[in-house]
């Protein structure tokens, strides 16, 4: 007979992080519920609103995917609180320290794009200070999620970056495999390429967050400012700059820094207003 799958997913926590937790039995019923409950035609998972090239119309990171949540944000919420609840006891075991921080950071997302209509709204209220303000959360958010992403090995750009060049035996093959390794998250390739696959791999990864999108939004955000005060602009080549971003040979961390756990709590606690209201 098929199994409960209430009965299963909360008996993996207990095989997952081997002590035997309520809190955490309940959390896995509720991402059962959630996340891994969606039963939906949509191409592929939801997108972060993160990684998707600014506008004010913002649907999707890549040309066909989406970013409807089919399930309750406030359910996975309720599941990364319970899950937290358990840092103390649970907070040397490196499978809970990667959960946590995976569960944290799809909230933080879903809470981002929560914040990116806060902004827009402002943006079509024609309300400069509000827009600013809302802005300013929206950026904050992303600096966010890349300091928490960084205490994880599986969310490093810099190891994806550092594993690239390894594969080539000179200076000139491992700056054209970065070249390559950058292209592939960002704009997948030349322009023609670009036009419909830009972000087509885009990936809250530490680095890639705080170097490329938070960088990007930025842009498209002072822009806007800009033009709440009167100020007429020409059309931004996105392109051109990703592009010009790919050739770039800065360096970025290859190893987790921080604590996962200490990352959990501190936006928790910040976003914990907002999260509530949203």
């Amino acid at each position: 007979k098929p199994p409960d799958l209430s009965n299963w997913a909360g008996n993996y926590a207990l095989q997952r992080y081997g002590v035997r937790s309520t809190n955490a039995q309940e959390a896995w019923v509720l991402l059962k519920d959630s996340v891994f409950g969606v039963n939906s035609n949509q191409q592929g998972d939801p997108e972060s609103i993160f990684c998707a090239r600014p506008g004010a119309t913002v649907h999707s990171a890549s040309t066909w995917g989406t970013m409807k949540r089919d399930y309750d944000p406030r359910v996975l919420h309720k599941a990364q609180k319970l899950l937290f609840s358990e840092a103390d006891r649970f907070g040397n075991i490196q499978t809970y320290r990667f959960d946590i921080t995976n569960v944290t950071r799809q909230v933080l997302a879903n809470l981002g794009l929560w914040q990116y209509r806060q902004m827009v709204q402002a943006l079509n209220a024609r309300d400069a200070s509000g827009f600013r303000k809302q802005a300013d959360l929206f950026l904050g958010m992303i600096v966010d999620q890349d300091r928490l992403v960084a205490t994880q090995t599986y969310f490093l750009f810099g190891k994806w970056i550092s594993d690239a060049r390894a594969w080539g035996s000179t200076q000139a093959e491992s700056d054209q495999l970065e070249h390559n390794a950058r292209t592939l998250l960002t704009l997948w390739g030349p322009k023609h390429a670009a036009e419909t696959l830009h972000d087509y791999a885009n990936r809250e990864w530490a680095g890639l967050l705080s170097n490329f999108y938070h960088a990007r939004w930025k842009i498209w955000i002072d822009r806007q400012e800009k033009k709440l005060h009167g100020k007429e602009l020409p059309l931004f080549d996105w392109f051109a700059w990703e592009d010009a971003w790919t050739r770039e040979k800065n360096t970025y961390a290859a190893s987790p820094v921080g604590d996962s756990i200490a990352e959990c709590r501190r936006v928790t606690e910040k976003y914990s207003a907002l999260l509530e209201e949203s």
